[in-house]
């Protein structure tokens, strides 16, 4: 029934990263948060740091930055650029994306394709991703958000997080979070999530978000 529920929520339609849309020139975003899990009995926990950045280059290329670290040594930082590709029908943007960085010290290649789709107070969109190893190990993602944002500003995020770890199982999370404005520009996020296939992990996440 969650799984249903789920993705009803998603289809139907975490970030205040552009996705699909580019950003203005001169203007970007940045993100720092830290997730904590928790297994079914709620004894392991493990944390992950991340920090992301996007900016505005020319009002149509976007360049970013995704770097993060979890405690049980993982890491990650890769750069990348994204523009826009095309419009559908019905508006929404479609853009791709190119990275290139470091996963655990090994050098990763991370094309990507976005698609957006905005709504009277709030948006839909759909980002795909393939880390790419030199060895040819390949991960894949794809994340399915709808945002809603309420006249003070304040936003109800709904995303449906899945992957294909290279040879290990699906993996699919619900992670709801709320966006709490406060400050000029700055935002406070608080969320959580949930695995939804054979895992039982559990997650709160707490960001910072900063628009300039």
């Amino acid at each position: 029934m969650l799984k249903c529920l789920c993705l009803l929520i998603c289809l139907a339609g975490t970030h205040a990263a552009a996705g699909a849309w580019p950003r203005q020139e001169g203007t970007g975003f940045a993100s720092v948060a830290t997730r904590l899990t928790f297994d079914d009995t709620f004894m392991t926990l493990t944390s992950y740091s991340s920090a992301y950045l996007e900016y505005g280059l020319n009002g149509r290329h976007t360049l970013g930055l995704d770097a993060g670290y979890s405690n049980d040594g993982t890491s990650r930082a890769i750069a990348f650029v994204r523009q826009p590709l095309t419009t559908t029908k019905a508006g929404g943007p479609i853009a791709a994306e190119l990275g290139l960085g470091v996963i655990d010290t090994q050098i990763v290649l991370r094309p990507g394709i976005s698609w957006g789709r905005g709504l009277d107070k709030g948006w839909m969109a759909a980002d795909a991703l393939a880390e790419i190893r030199m060895t040819g190990a390949t991960d894949l993602k794809l994340d399915l958000t709808l945002g809603l944002k309420d006249d003070r500003g304040r936003m109800l995020i709904l995303q449906l997080q899945t992957g294909k770890p290279f040879g290990q199982a699906a993996t699919a999370q619900l992670a709801p979070s709320v966006v709490i404005p406060f400050g000029k520009s700055r935002h406070l996020e608080i969320g959580a999530s949930t695995d939804l296939l054979e895992r039982r992990n559990y997650g709160i996440k707490f960001g910072l978000w900063q628009d300039f």
